[in-house]
C-alpha cells in the first residue's frame, strides 16, 4: 500500500475556448431551387488534459532488478517502481494544452414549395483532429497502454464483410507501445433518404381535410453505425477475433407514418 493518487492544477488555469467561423455562398439555379456551399470551421483551444508526473517507466515490471524477493516471478508493487517519487501513486497535473480542430464542407440544394413539389438535398465532408490524454502486460508499465502495430494499408478491406484491412494490424512486441494512431480507419458511410408527401382536400370554404405521409429511409437501405475494432491476439500473435472489422450495429430501418387531419 502507498499514498493515494494526487490530482492538482499547476500554474495559471487558462480559459478553455471554442471558436467558430463559417463562410457560405448561395446561387439561384432556377426552378425555385437554391444551391448553397458553406465552409464551417471550429477550433478548441486551452482544452484540459491530465499529465502524470510520476509514471511507472516502460518495461519496469520486466526488469529483473524490480523482482519482488517475497514472491517469485512477480515484480514489486507499482508504487515502488516509480523513479521520480518512489512510494507515491500517480501525481496528475491538470494542464490546459489540449486543442481540437474541425473543418467541414457543406453543400445543399433546397427547392421551395412550388407547383406541389418541395425537396432538399444535403452533403457534408468534414475532418476533425484533436489531442487527448494518453489482460496482458505488454508495456511493462501500468501507466502505458499498448496499441497494435500497423503493418499495412488499414483502409483497404481484404476480407468480405469487413470495412477495413484486418490483416494490417499485428500484436506489438513485449515492451513496445505499438504504432497505431487515433481513428486509423474510416467507418461505414451514411446515406439517408426521407420523403414527405402532403395533400390538402378542401371540402368547402371552412373545412379542409389534410393527408400527410412521411417515409424515413424510404429505400430501406441497411446503414451500419458501428464496427468491431477490438483486435485480439493469441500467444503466437495470430488474430483470434473473428468479428474484427465487421459491423456491430445499424441505424433505423424503413419507417412510414400516415396522418389525417380535419380542420374546420
Amino acid at each position: 500500500m502507498g499514498p493515494s493518487n494526487v490530482n492538482f492544477y499547476g500554474g495559471r488555469a487558462a480559459w478553455d475556448q471554442v471558436r467558430n467561423a463559417s463562410l457560405g455562398v448561395q446561387q439561384n439555379l432556377g426552378f425555385d431551387t437554391v444551391l448553397e456551399v458553406t465552409w464551417v470551421g471550429n477550433w478548441g483551444v486551452n482544452q484540459a488534459w491530465s499529465v502524470n508526473l510520476n509514471p511507472i517507466p516502460l518495461g519496469a515490471t520486466f526488469d529483473p532488478a524490480n523482482a519482488d524477493p517475497t514472491q517469485a516471478g512477480r515484480a514489486l508493487p507499482n508504487n515502488l517502481l516509480r523513479t521520480k517519487f518512489p512510494g507515491y501513486g500517480d501525481i496528475n497535473q491538470e494542464q490546459f494544452g489540449g486543442h481540437t480542430t474541425y473543418h467541414g464542407l457543406q453543400v445543399s440544394a433546397q427547392r421551395r414549395f412550388s407547383r406541389g413539389l418541395q425537396f432538399g438535398l444535403a452533403y457534408t465532408w468534414s475532418k476533425s483532429l484533436g489531442t487527448t490524454s494518453p489482460a496482458i502486460d505488454i508495456t511493462g508499465s501500468a501507466n502505458a497502454t499498448a496499441r497494435v502495430n500497423v503493418i499495412g494499408d488499414a483502409q483497404k478491406p481484404t476480407t468480405p464483410g469487413t470495412y477495413f484491412n484486418t490483416a494490417a494490424f499485428a500484436a506489438p512486441a513485449v515492451g513496445a507501445l505499438g504504432s497505431a494512431g487515433v481513428n486509423m480507419v474510416t467507418g461505414p458511410g451514411y446515406l439517408n433518404w426521407d420523403v414527405t408527401l402532403t395533400k390538402n382536400i378542401r371540402l368547402d370554404e371552412k373545412r379542409v381535410l389534410k393527408f400527410r405521409t412521411e417515409a424515413y429511409n424510404i429505400f430501406n437501405h441497411t446503414q451500419f453505425s458501428a464496427l468491431n475494432t477490438a483486435a485480439q491476439f493469441n500467444a503466437s500473435g495470430a488474430q483470434i477475433n473473428n468479428d474484427f472489422g465487421r459491423p456491430t450495429a445499424t441505424r433505423s430501418p424503413h419507417v412510414i407514418s400516415f396522418a389525417l387531419r380535419f380542420e374546420f
